[in-house]
């Protein structure tokens, strides 16, 4: 099972990367300019390929921040 934090931080890199900036683990949609809803699919398509994960629309909808994401993925591992 990986560290809570660590993969917050690899999560915040990922969403770094599409985003084009550096964010930290407390980043949101409601935090970050560049997140708006098309970059928010090209991390939720990222997310999944780098997590093997599928999530579903509200699942989607709902992970809008990395930490959300990040406890999403430690419930795949």
């Amino acid at each position: 099972m990986k560290d809570p934090k660590n993969l917050e931080i690899e999560v915040a890199k990922l969403v770094s990367e599409i985003l084009g900036e550096t964010v930290g683990s407390d980043a949101s949609r409601l935090t970050v300019a560049g997140w708006d809803s098309l970059k928010h699919m090209e991390i939720i398509f990222a997310f999944e390929e780098a997590y093997g994960v599928r999530l579903d629309e509200a699942e989607m909808a709902a992970l809008s921040s990395v930490k959300g994401l990040a406890e999403r993925a430690m419930k795949q591992a």
